[in-house]
């Protein structure tokens, strides 16, 4: 089980940077640990031409001002398993870095990192590239690089799309008030869970379904209503079409006291992300192309405490 430690979407992509031997070989980005144990973090990435060799993510020290300087410091304090660029393709992609054994690190709540991307191979027809933000970046840390693994630029200018998860069950607790033109608003805390689901078909087949990752809202954020629920759509074993079933609790997370029970298949304001914008949920539900991108319903809450919880499901 994963859960966001920190973020900054893909979705906030405009440009794209090279990695290669000779030019660029270390991408990072600062970002604020929220306690857990260190589980993975993922990259927007795609190749140009046909670079070889292996890629890895680390988790560094950070040095600066958060932000404005944030860079490397020292030895990484942990590093990802490799992952072979050569199986990159030509599209974007969020690419997984899994951190096992002693790099499985803990994260210090409210303590600045930066995380990179590293590779040191190819070259300047062969590499692989990774998406950032070079128009209107808004997360709270700043890109930083390298081109030799000693010496690391800073830029507040640019943010990473980058994505770094911990081992802990998400709980999120959320303060909803009301804004000055009198929305309807909910305050409260919201509990995410997680939930494992399987599926019985008429055929007594059982089909697998992986446990989705709640990204937002996160722990202790505080929300306006509508609010987005926002969640990676997970795999199926059988590679058929996933539909979405939030539920939105008004008591405590047993869930006997609903208040929203929504589906794709049947209810409205559900999307998914195609890899360059916001789609709506098809009534049939997403393809296999799809999984592990993130989906989203916007839900218009009453007052009061809210825990949720969000699951896949296959027709």
């Amino acid at each position: 089980m994963a859960a966001i430690v920190d973020f900054y979407s893909e979705t906030n992509k405009s440009a794209a940077t090279p990695l290669f031997s000779g030019s660029g070989i270390g991408i990072g980005q600062s970002f604020t640990g929220n306690s857990g144990i260190l589980n993975n973090c993922k990259f927007y990435l795609f190749k140009a031409g046909s670079p070889t060799g292996n890629a890895v993510a680390k988790i560094y020290t950070h040095t600066g001002t958060f932000g404005t300087s944030s860079k490397p410091t020292g030895s990484a304090l942990a590093t990802s398993d490799v992952f072979d660029v050569s199986t990159l393709t030509g599209a974007y992609q969020l690419i997984t870095f899994n951190f096992t054994g002693n790099d499985k690190i803990a994260l210090t709540n409210g303590t600045h990192y930066v995380v990179t991307l590293e590779y040191d191979d190819g070259d300047g027809g062969n590499y692989l590239a990774i998406g950032y933000d070079n128009t209107s970046p808004t997360h709270p840390g700043n890109m930083s690089g390298t081109t030799d693994y000693i010496d690391w630029w800073s830029d507040n200018s640019y943010d990473l799309c980058f994505y770094v998860y911990k081992d802990d069950t998400v709980t999120a607790k959320a303060s909803i008030q009301k804004s000055s033109t009198q929305t309807i608003t909910s305050k409260g805390k919201i509990q995410i869970t997680e939930e494992f689901t399987q599926i019985i078909t008429s055929k007594a087949k059982i089909v697998c379904i992986t446990k989705p990752v709640l990204i937002t809202p996160i722990s202790l954020t505080i929300e306006n209503s509508p609010v987005y629920f926002v969640w990676e759509i997970p795999t199926c074993c059988k590679n058929r079409n996933m539909h979405a079933h939030i539920q939105i609790d008004k008591t405590d997370n047993t869930f006997g006291d609903l208040e929203k029970d929504l589906s794709s298949y049947r209810d409205s304001n559900f999307e998914y992300w195609d890899g360059g914008a916001w789609q709506p949920y098809p009534i049939a539900g997403v393809t296999s192309v799809y999984y592990g991108n993130q989906a989203r319903v916007q839900v218009i809450l009453t007052n009061g405490d809210k825990y949720w919880k969000v699951k896949g499901e296959v027709k």
